[in-house]
């Protein structure tokens, strides 16, 4: 009888030593898991408050600047038609050093930033704080040329044009 009562004890044993151990397991877990929606926070947080800036105010490289230039011409009397996409790539091409996919990349990043854009002097000025003063002349004739691409200027775009050329002439004067 007493060799059934030290089985007994040692099972016992073995079973309270299971279920503390499931215990610890599953407090582990908790912790985990509380140390991922801890990260995600974070994560989450982080990307909140980049998109809560204004598109136009990330934008740093003088290239990704003139292309979001463009699309904002493009886009400001209606939707972005072939021809003036068109026109955007062919003037990218031309003037910008860089491959084709980087092309590719900033005409992408230029109609995003572009997307909830709705007055175009105010997009031509932001961005004209990111242009070197010797390239804003060849930018504007970029923005006159794909603002040509259908055939016919829309008067408001013409009028921002040349809202930034009177800018872009008094920034040169001593």
């Amino acid at each position: 009888m007493t060799i059934l009562g030290i089985i007994g004890a040692a099972i016992g044993v073995v079973l309270a030593l299971m279920w503390r151990l499931n215990s610890a397991a599953t407090a582990v877990r908790g912790l985990a898991d509380t140390a991922e929606d801890a990260r995600g926070f974070w994560r989450r947080w982080m990307w909140r408050s980049k998109l809560a800036h204004d598109p136009l105010a990330l934008i740093q490289d003088p290239r990704e600047a003139a292309a979001t230039m463009m699309a904002a011409v493009a886009e400001s009397d209606g939707a972005m038609t072939e021809r003036e996409q068109a026109a955007m790539l062919v003037e990218m091409r031309g003037h910008f050093e860089t491959t084709e996919t980087h092309v590719q990349e900033l005409f992408a990043r230029g109609r995003w930033a572009v997307r909830d854009v709705r007055d175009l002097d105010r997009c031509l000025t932001r961005l004209n704080r990111q242009l070197e003063d010797d390239h804003r002349e060849d930018i504007l004739g970029m923005l006159e040329r794909v603002a040509a691409a259908n055939g016919t200027v829309a008067p408001v775009v013409a009028a921002a044009l040349d809202r930034f050329r009177k800018a872009i002439a008094a920034s040169r004067r001593p």
